[in-house]
């Protein structure tokens, strides 16, 4: 039987008498390095664990972030500041500039010379309800119209016959007149009564007292008017006289409100008159 030298494939039996593991490493090479310790945790689950990172990029970029956010709320704020003191300012330099132009004359404001472009007009500060119009009609007239007096107690003396009558013109007033007569002295064939009589376009009333004022007599016109009706003669009668409005309009003159007496009726069919006028607001 030969002898065969020890096999280097079969461990031999150590000094504690263990087998000695074949060796893996090449004749010459540096033997490997040990592996890592497995954690007892993690080699339980069959993974190693995760290392650490130290310095994470998540610390730096959430402080970051919020530095911008806050960054940009402080320039948004300070913006709607500006833009608000911005607009203040706007406003007071607006509220300053009308201010000075205040002092500045006025443009004159013409009427319309077309007279359809004339419109009603509803001012009641001089009592005035609707006043004339392009249609012609004439001013209403109530307790708040404002009349101008045009004269006071003047006093005349009508004389007419059976064949001529006198006319009276009480926008002045004068007697014996023609062409703008508001009203006439008759004196009837026969029986020489003598009474007065309004002529055409021209209003009034009778009854009315001395002391009669525009807005008395305005009303004794509107719920009792004359029409063509005579009034005789005789001392103490009161008339009320609304003059014509369309020869008013004619002459560029105010329409009038005449409160006539008779103070005086003479053998001699003379009769004195006192009038009182005053002009209808336009």
């Amino acid at each position: 039987m030969s002898t065969q030298g020890p096999n280097p494939n079969v461990a031999s039996s150590g000094p504690a008498g263990s087998l000695r593991q074949p060796s893996a490493t090449p004749p010459g090479a540096a033997p490997p390095s040990p592996p890592p310790a497995i954690p007892v945790a993690d080699a339980a689950q069959g993974r190693p664990l995760a290392r650490p990172v130290v310095g994470s990029r998540r610390s730096l970029i959430v402080p970051f972030a919020l530095s911008v956010s806050v960054m940009a709320l402080l320039i948004a704020f300070g913006s709607a500041v500006f833009a608000w003191r911005a607009i203040d300012q706007a406003e007071d330099a607006k509220e300053i500039a009308l201010a000075g132009r205040g002092d500045e004359p006025q443009l004159e404001r013409r009427a319309p010379t077309n007279p359809t472009d004339l419109t009603e007009s509803t001012d009641s500060s001089a009592g005035n309800l609707g006043g004339p119009t392009a249609s012609g009609q004439p001013p209403r007239l109530d307790e708040r119209t404002v009349y101008n007096i045009k004269y006071e107690d003047q006093t005349l003396t009508l004389k007419a016959t059976e064949t001529e009558s006198m006319e009276l013109d009480l926008d002045e007033p004068r007697a014996n007149v023609r062409d703008e007569a508001d009203i006439r002295l008759e004196v009837e064939y026969g029986t020489a009564q003598r009474y007065l009589e309004l002529v055409e376009d021209v209003q009034g009333s009778e009854g009315a007292g001395p002391g009669s004022t525009p807005y008395d007599c305005a009303e004794k016109i509107r719920t009792a008017p004359l029409g063509s009706s005579r009034v005789p003669v005789k001392q103490g009668v009161v008339i009320c006289v609304m003059t014509s409005f369309s020869a008013a309009q004619k002459r560029g003159d105010p329409q009038r409100m005449v409160r006539l007496e008779v103070t005086g009726v003479g053998a001699d069919q003379a009769v004195t008159v006192k009038v009182s006028a005053w002009d209808i607001p336009r």
